[in-house]
């Protein structure tokens, strides 16, 4: 269940975050933004726009769900739903974990969220036309689905080896790191070594959409590649 939410928030994000770079520099109103702010400035500044509705409106649907569900059991049976929940491994035993779950869930979101966002923000620099924005927005997704599916063929296989790689290696992290605490195979060592390693690759990130904004502000032509950006930007070419 933890996964899924994950997975849900980050798409949705990538593919608004894309858009709004996008339709941005198409319509050259980035170019009187950048008077006044640095590029990776006005980047994350949007990631954290986007990032708090994304929070407000995946509150607003679990208040929304709880509210419907307390409604509805006042007039029929609900109790198949729990079953359902149970089945996603949300029950009344999550209460009982303790108060870390408070914390690690939160950061462990946004954290995911910020690198994956800023991966789409890379891609779609890239970008000079409205037509690149499904190649562009792939980028972000595939990197999402692929550290869902890793995550989760993963974990059924256990070993401490393959334990730690999971928790530490970016993107994959996101989604099993916290599930791994849970289920009590790491401790808090391994998952503040997660977030560490996620926080970094968020850092590098940042500076890096900075440098190649500036140098694809106007840019025009066929929509290059993720990989071609992170290529020229560790040259430092133009």
């Amino acid at each position: 269940g933890y996964s899924i939410v994950v997975m849900m928030l980050c798409v949705f994000s990538a593919t608004y975050i894309v858009r709004a770079i996008v339709e941005e520099k198409s319509s050259k109103l980035v170019e009187t933004l950048l008077v006044s702010i640095r590029s990776e400035d006005m980047i994350f500044g949007k990631l954290l726009a986007v990032m708090a509705f994304m929070l407000v409106m995946l509150a607003a649907g679990v208040a929304a769900f709880a509210l419907s569900y307390a409604v509805t059991g006042m007039f029929t049976d609900v109790s198949f739903i729990g079953d359902l929940l149970a089945g996603f491994g949300i029950s009344g035993r999550l209460l009982t974990i303790g108060p870390e779950l408070m914390l690690i869930i939160p950061v462990s979101l946004v954290l995911a969220f910020l690198l994956v966002s800023q991966l789409s923000a890379l891609s779609g620099a890239g970008c000079s036309a409205a037509e690149d924005m499904e190649s562009a927005n792939m980028a972000g997704i595939m990197a999402i689905l692929a550290g869902y599916l890793i995550s989760t063929m993963t974990m059924p296989m256990g070993g401490k080896v393959l334990t730690i790689a999971m928790t530490l290696c970016p993107f994959v992290s996101s989604f099993s790191a916290p599930v791994y605490f849970v289920m009590g195979d790491i401790g808090w060592g391994l998952m503040l070594g997660s977030w560490a390693v996620q926080l970094a690759l968020v850092l590098a990130l940042y500076k890096l959409s900075g440098r190649v904004y500036d140098r694809l502000i106007i840019y025009t032509g066929r929509r290059i590649k993720l990989g071609e950006i992170l290529a020229m930007a560790g040259k430092g070419e133009k």
